[in-house]
Formats: C-alpha cells, sequence, structure tokens
C-alpha cells in the first residue's frame, strides 16, 4: 500500500484549511465595508475580494506576514493592511459591516490534525516523535550550532504534531549547547511552544476561545451596526452551546442572532469535519 508522506499531509491540512476559510466567507457573505483580522496566508484575503467590497482593511500582527499583506493588497485599490495588533489597532477604527476573525498562528496545524481521522492523525503523530527522539540521541553525540534557520526547519518538518515532544526537543538542544539561551528563548516564543503541563488535555483552547470572545464583544459595542455579520476560524470544532462563557454572552443574546453549522470537508484521503459559525447584531441596542 503506498505510504503518504509527512510532507503530503502538511499539504492536505492547508488545503484543508483554506476549504475551511472558504465556508467561512459564504457563510460571512462579506459586503460594504468589510474586517479581517489575521491574513494568514491569504486565502481570506482573496475569498473576501472575490465579493468586491467596498472597503477591506486588515489587521495582521506579524511583520513577515503584515509584509505579504502589504504585497497582495498592491493589486487592489479598496484594501488597507494595517501591521499591529488589533487590540491596538481596534480603538482607532469605525463600524464595519462584515468581520472576518482569523488571528491564529498560520504554523500551527493541531487544529486539523484533530479533524482528520483517528488512524491518519496518530500516524503523522507517531512518525514525527519518532524523528525527534532519534534527532535527539544523535545530536547528544556531536558538537554543532545550528542557525536560527535551521531551527526554523526543525520546527517545520517535524514539531508541529508533537507539541509536548518539540518542547523536551528544544530543551535537549540548549542543554547541549546547540542552541543558545537566546535562539531557545525566541523559537518557544514565535511558535507558542508551551511547557507540557501535568493532567491538562492534551488540546487545551481556552484561551484562544476567550480572546476570540473578547474581541467579538468589543467589535459588538463599538464597530457593528444593526445588520452586520461576523464569522471566525475556530480551531477548536466543539459546539459554541457548550461554551458556556460565548452561551450566555452572545447566543442568549436578544439582539444577536447566533447560528452554527458543522460541515464535512475532504482533500484527497483527508476527510474533517469543522464548525461555520455566523453572528448577526439584530439591533443598535446595548
Amino acid at each position: 500500500m503506498e505510504q503518504t508522506s509527512v510532507e503530503e499531509k502538511k499539504q492536505y491540512l492547508r488545503e484543508l484549511k483554506k476549504s475551511y476559510v472558504n465556508a467561512l466567507i459564504k457563510a460571512l457573505r462579506p459586503s460594504g465595508n468589510v474586517l479581517e483580522v489575521g491574513f494568514g496566508l491569504g486565502d481570506g484575503a482573496s475569498f473576501i475580494q472575490q465579493s468586491k467590497p467596498k472597503s477591506h482593511t486588515i489587521i495582521e500582527s506579524d511583520p513577515h506576514l503584515a509584509k505579504e499583506a502589504e504585497k497582495w493588497a498592491s493589486k487592489f485599490s479598496n484594501v488597507k493592511v494595517i501591521a499591529d495588533s488589533w487590540q491596538n489597532a481596534l480603538p482607532k477604527l469605525g463600524v464595519f459591516d462584515t468581520i472576518f476573525y482569523n488571528d491564529y498562528p498560520i504554523d500551527n496545524e493541531i487544529d486539523l490534525i484533530q479533524s482528520l481521522s483517528t488512524e491518519d492523525a496518530n500516524e503523522i503523530a507517531k512518525r514525527s516523535k519518532e524523528l525527534l527522539e532519534m534527532l535527539e540521541t544523535e545530536l547528544a553525540q556531536v558538537e554543532a550550532a545550528y542557525t536560527d534557520h535551521e531551527i526554523d526547519e526543525f520546527y517545520q518538518q517535524l514539531g508541529y504534531q508533537n507539541p509536548t515532544e518539540l518542547f523536551n526537543f528544544f530543551e535537549k538542544l540548549k542543554e547541549h549547547g546547540h542552541i543558545t539561551p537566546k535562539q531557545y528563548n525566541h523559537v518557544i516564543k514565535k511558535y507558542q511552544i508551551e511547557e507540557p503541563k501535568v493532567k491538562s488535555p492534551a488540546y487545551d483552547f481556552s484561551g484562544q476561545a476567550d480572546v476570540l470572545l473578547l474581541f467579538l464583544q468589543e467589535c459588538l459595542k463599538k464597530h457593528m451596526h444593526k445588520g452586520s455579520r461576523f464569522t471566525a476560524y475556530l480551531n477548536d470544532r466543539t459546539s459554541k452551546f457548550e461554551d458556556s462563557r460565548f452561551f450566555e454572552a452572545i447566543i442568549t443574546n436578544p439582539h444577536i442572532e447566533y447560528q452554527e453549522k458543522q460541515e464535512p470537508l475532504q482533500v484527497a484521503n483527508c476527510k474533517g469535519e469543522v464548525l461555520v459559525m455566523t453572528v448577526e447584531k439584530l439591533s443598535d441596542d446595548k
């Protein structure tokens, strides 16, 4: 039986993410003045432009991605890119007709690995874990110093499937002097690699969920009018009806219409299911 390589799996994951973004934009039905938070690989921006919005504002906090967004935006007269965090940029902006929130690291593949079949996800994770363990053993026996580019390569090729093992791997590199403490701190911060916690869930998206809710509430108060619509890329496909804070603040609010559906996606042999949610403001009352 033909084996699918890790690189092919990564490509499938990216295609799944692109399909998910497409489904979100279709549900959002962009029009008028559009706000997009997080440029990522540009898929959302391209889908939004197909609707020919009056204006299209993109907030991107990552400097490299902001430059990519600027390059992409140069083809359009209705696009403005703000290189800043939404926390800093949003208070200076006005009201929007449609808002797309996609403020997650583009290299965090954990979300869609969950959407694969269990067998596929386990296969990818097992292979990357074995490679990391092999590298740890071999590197302990040699003297070498790695560049920032090589460190990024380690992450891109091996680490995104196994955040726990990746943390331990970089700890070993620092311990054996293969990377400097400065490089270690940089990569841990860059890829948001956290030290494994005892008895914590394998995938904890609560922090991201809190940020999403905070952003949505701020938009509803000051940056959405009656009829404005909102959607977001969700790393966790669990129904928002099961999120008590979101349920109380958004779903039960009589001035808001909330809808969600589980939508199946498939790219090649990888099957997934994603949560497509939309929020519409029904009145200008607080």
